[in-house]
């Protein structure tokens, strides 16, 4: 699946320039919601965007994690968080995901989806990494 411009399928915004890519699309369920997404590993970021049609959380940050990694989510340092998009989960489920991928280089992370609870923050993970 090729993008154009990723920035108007998701409406991101103008802060981050994606460039014309070929992006990874997928798709799983969310408690019965089809949750749709797509990423992009870059020479030195990571692009993830996901979406569900119900959604209610929408958050787009981007997020650094040091190397060598903190040791959890709840570490004082450790995560580098730029919030473009707040919504008032997106920090810990920025973290969530950053720590359970493993990331070693930026993120940038959009998320819209019905809420951003551990639960539902957790499946995206394992969807991430079967994909």
């Amino acid at each position: 699946m090729k993008f154009d411009d990723e920035r108007q399928i998701f409406q991101l915004g103008e802060h981050v320039q994606l460039g014309t890519a070929e992006l990874r699309p997928f798709s799983f369920k969310i408690r019965g919601m089809v949750t749709n997404g797509c990423y992009k590993t870059y020479s030195d970021h990571y692009c993830i965007m996901l979406r569900q049609q119900e959604q209610i959380a929408v958050g787009t940050c981007i997020i650094t994690m040091s190397q060598p990694p903190p040791r959890d989510i709840f570490s004082a340092s450790g995560f580098s968080l730029e919030i473009i998009r707040n919504y008032e989960d997106i920090r810990h489920a920025a973290k969530l995901i950053a720590f359970k991928l493993k990331i070693d280089k930026p993120l940038y992370l959009h998320l819209a989806l019905s809420d951003l609870e551990e639960e539902t923050i957790v499946n995206v993970i394992k969807a991430l990494l079967k994909s």
